[in-house]
């Protein structure tokens, strides 16, 4: 669990830092000069953006964090149909799926294929 809990948090921190860049990044007009930027103003507007991305990614959750090679899917109120668009084992049918998406909830494991 201590794994999940690291894994999570640098899945926030990145997010938000992207957040934060890009957020400084629509701060500044093409053809500004670099001494007309408002440094406190971008500075301060970006630590904003990333509080409220660690805020959204701690009330919604992150999904670019792993799970331990899992994937679950609420088939209640996550688009199963989505699963036809994965690479699955030649042994899965569409019967199978759509069994698995009668039970509510599906795991799957995701392996790294090369």
């Amino acid at each position: 669990m201590k794994n999940r809990g690291k894994e999570w948090l640098i899945a926030a921190l990145i997010r938000a830092i992207r957040t934060m860049a890009q957020t400084a990044l629509s701060m500044i007009a093409v053809g500004m000069a670099i001494s007309d930027v408002d440094w406190k103003k971008l500075v301060s507007v970006s630590l904003v953006a990333g509080l409220v991305s660690i805020l959204t990614s701690i009330a919604t959750g992150l999904p670019e964090a792993t799970t331990n090679g899992e994937l679950l899917i609420n088939t209640t109120s996550d688009n199963s149909s989505a699963l036809a668009g994965l690479a699955l084992d030649r042994n899965v049918t569409p019967e199978y799926i759509e069994e698995l998406a009668k039970k509510g909830s599906i795991n799957i494991r995701v392996r790294k294929t090369s």
